[in-house]
């Protein structure tokens, strides 16, 4: 069995070493454009630092979960080792199909789900509040009006949970400072994000 793990670290420069003389296939599905400056580009630059690495590569964006049953098929047709579908609307449509291939991995990059889980399937999701929280205290240290404001993208509980700590975060860091937050219900449309 091999274990391969990536973490991105902005600027740094990490190597992966030991791994062994293989050739993987990975792919990633993601509902965004991996050129949104944020959760999707992170996720593209760990994949792109295991192409870097000599394992083969692919991505597809813009996949609706209602497509990621048949776009995951294809890629375990296709012979990809590791299948990765990048945020939680891609849990169940990966409980679906990870049964019907089990030569291959599959990992989605959020809150494991209750239930029976298939053994080639596997969870994960960074604690993204505290992420929530650092932005707040920054904007509210900052912050020259006291007002500081926090747009989130689909409305799922982990959007929420940045959003409270946030609001969390500039009202103990700075008191008196007033956030404002939105959660538009999209994560690709920034003109939702407008007040």
């Amino acid at each position: 069995k091999i274990g391969i793990g990536s973490f991105v670290v902005p600027d740094a420069q990490i190597k992966l070493t030991g791994l062994p003389e293989i050739d993987l296939k990975v792919c990633m599905i993601m509902s965004g454009f991996m050129s949104d400056g944020g959760w999707n580009t992170q996720a593209y630059r760990g994949l792109d630092k295991l192409k870097s690495e000599g394992l083969h590569t692919t991505i597809s964006e813009m996949v609706s979960p209602s497509n990621a049953v048949a776009l995951g098929a294809e890629y375990a047709q296709a012979g990809y080792d590791l299948i990765i579908g990048h945020g939680w609307e891609f849990g169940d449509p990966f409980v679906e199909l990870a049964p019907r291939y089990p030569e291959q991995k599959f990992f989605v990059t959020a809150d494991r789900l209750a239930g029976n889980i298939p053994s080639n399937l596997q969870f994960f999701h960074p604690q993204t509040s505290y992420s929530g929280y650092m932005a707040g205290a920054l904007a509210a240290l900052v912050s020259k009006n006291h007002v500081v404001g926090f747009v989130g993208g689909g409305d799922t509980p982990i959007q929420k949970g940045i959003s409270i700590a946030f609001q969390q975060a500039v009202e103990e860091t700075v008191p008196g400072t007033k956030a404002i937050t939105i959660i538009t219900g999209d994560f690709n449309d920034v003109l939702k994000g407008r007040l």
